[in-house]
């Protein structure tokens, strides 16, 4: 069931159509899939402070079981002695750079996040602007660009939300947003917008059901037509394929590294700036071996705990993923229970449908076909990817859209 705010007056007619022409950029898209994706980097970031509280409690714990076994279970004042007293040594220092390592990374995503973006719109090919056009109507949104159409219902469409730099408008129970760069705007087309926001939300009724398969028309030649529910599982794979968009494999072991770096440096560097600061300092030529000794023979624990904490992350990194990918399915699931499509895939293009919105896509704006594990993943030039579960298909629409696509793309690619 759907709920809106509530209004003050219901408008007796829609504010006069509105079209709306802008070139999208790559960092438009950047802006768009930052508020996409925006669910998977709160998470992110909160994982980052959980694991740091995780590390530090783990070092108070080990330093007060050091504590018990030197005479703490005979003198438990002698715990909470030790522990402040360690604070202002190896321990305090550890927790130190736990904190500023969490920081750090916290405040680096960010940066890291749109870098990566960024590389991946260049590789394909999406860094240069895409004309687009928006025609707000008294029931939908249509969208237009090279090679595809796309209709919006209006009960589709939440309110706009206005950022420093876009508009943005979010497709209810999709992966998708609409970014309007608000440089490319007026004053009155940003009030044009709010108007028909708020039309749709006091007027829009429930979009159409998705039709079955076989209600769905039939085109001549090779024509493959399917209709299925979106299970959570789906939901889960999709999701599972949106992060490795957004965090690559290999862009992360490269960051671990990194950090290992990072980690087998933090105790000569710090020695070497307080040496660098004693006003007695004796010169580097003897204070060098003396500083390499105290960094791996004294202080050997913190670098082995920091090497440990960057080793255990990035382990942990597929069960964080995968964690990641269940919540947000859920959640998805959640608001949207049935979410039910259909496809006809024809040599004149894709038309796909999902509770009324209806998008036609032509087959030179696919770039690649990906068979994966349980779906097929169509990859369009525009940064968008449409999945198709497997067990929607029988062995012969798999054959028929293996010929379609070796037609008008190229032969599947196997992940």
């Amino acid at each position: 069931m759907r709920t809106t705010p509530s209004v003050t007056a219901r408008p007796v007619a829609p504010p006069a159509p509105l079209e709306i022409a802008v070139d999208l950029t790559g960092a438009d898209r950047i802006a768009g899939f930052e508020h996409l994706y925006r669910d998977l980097i709160r998470r992110q970031h909160r994982t980052i402070v959980w694991l740091t509280g995780a590390l530090i409690f783990v070092a108070v714990l080990a330093q007060l079981a050091t504590s018990w076994g030197e005479g703490g279970q005979r003198r438990p004042a002698l715990l909470w002695t030790n522990l402040l007293d360690s604070l202002a040594g190896p321990l305090g220092a550890a927790i130190t750079v736990l904190l500023l390592m969490g920081a750090l990374s916290a405040l680096s995503q960010p940066i890291a996040r749109r870098r990566r973006w960024r590389r991946w719109l260049k590789s394909q090919g999406l860094d240069a602007p895409i004309a687009c056009t928006y025609r707000f109507e008294a029931d939908r949104l249509d969208t237009a660009s090279e090679h595809v159409r796309t209709r919006f219902p209006a009960a589709r469409l939440k309110q706009p939300v206005t950022t420093r730099s876009h508009v943005m408008i979010d497709i209810e129970g999709t992966e998708d947003t609409v970014p309007l760069p608000r440089a490319a705007l007026t004053p009155e087309q940003i009030r044009a917008i709010e108007d028909w926001s708020a039309y749709w939300l006091a007027t829009a009724t429930e979009p159409e059901q998705t039709p079955p398969a076989d209600a769905l028309p039939q085109g001549p030649g090779d024509t493959v037509v399917l209709a299925y529910t979106l299970t959570p599982e789906d939901r889960i794979a999709q999701m599972r394929e949106q992060q490795k968009v957004i965090w690559p494999a290999h862009l992360h072991w490269i960051g671990v590294g990194l950090r290992l770096l990072v980690a087998l440096l933090v105790v000569p560097v710090t020695l070497l700036a307080v040496w660098s600061v004693d006003p007695y300092r004796v010169p580097i030529a003897y204070a060098l071996p003396l500083l390499l000794e105290a960094s791996f023979r004294t202080y050997w624990m913190i670098t082995a705990t920091l090497c440990a904490a960057v080793m255990l992350i990035a382990l942990a990194r597929p069960w964080f993923l995968r964690q990641q990918a269940k919540g947000l399915a859920a959640m998805a699931d959640a608001k949207l229970p049935e979410t039910r499509l259909a496809w006809s895939l024809t040599d004149e293009g894709l038309v796909s449908r999902q509770r009324g919105i209806v998008s036609r896509i032509n087959w030179p704006l696919i770039a690649r076909v990906e068979r994966l594990p349980d779906q097929i993943a169509l990859h369009l030039r525009v940064g968008q990817t449409f999945y198709l579960p497997l067990r929607a298909l029988n062995s012969d629409q798999i054959a028929v859209f293996d010929r379609l696509v070796a037609r008008h793309v190229a032969p599947p690619t196997t992940a």
